[in-house]
């Protein structure tokens, strides 16, 4: 579900992407079963929402489906990407090319990242939902980042992949 770490944005942002949008409740995937748990996409996909606009960006297919919600929630269960139900494997996103690089509490590094194509999900409202972030301003956030992690970009992919949680580091 969620991680403990919290980053709150709430200003619109000045150095942007453009991402496809996939609402995590659209009535395509919604009420699909999230992984193995009782829980739907709806209620509680937001990371693997994020995940599946990342993928769709970097023109990954899933089974030979464009990404979405509902072609990589499907995936992940039959791949080893969830435990306990339906909390997410970070590395579980390897086979499309992503590669995980660790996990940051650092606004300067999280921009950084960002700033050098890194893709970044952010974990806001208090560790309760997790976004797609498409920019920064030069001022910074208007509100308190705790972590995101990060994953290198893939070969012939147009973002790499952060995301929010503990505070390991892999290469």
């Amino acid at each position: 579900m969620f991680a403990k770490a919290t980053i709150l944005i709430s200003a619109l942002l000045s150095a942007t992407l453009a991402y496809p949008l996939f609402k995590q409740c659209d009535s395509a995937w919604g009420n699909n079963q999230l992984g193995t748990s009782s829980v739907t996409i709806c209620k509680a996909g937001c990371l693997m929402s994020s995940m599946s606009m990342i993928i769709n960006d970097c023109h990954k297919t899933i089974d030979g489906k464009a990404s979405n919600p509902g072609t990589l929630n499907a995936w992940l269960r039959g791949h080893g990407g969830y435990v306990s139900g339906d909390l997410f494997v970070w590395g579980s996103v390897a086979p499309f090319g992503l590669s995980f690089v660790g996990f940051s509490s650092n606004d300067a590094d999280i921009k950084n990242h960002f700033n050098q194509g890194h893709a970044v999900i952010l974990n806001v409202n208090k560790g309760g939902h997790y976004v797609l972030m498409t920019g920064h301003s030069s001022s910074g956030y208007n509100a308190e980042v705790v972590k995101a992690g990060i994953y290198k970009r893939p070969a012939g992919c147009s973002s790499v992949l952060a995301t929010v949680q503990s505070e390991a580091f892999l290469e």
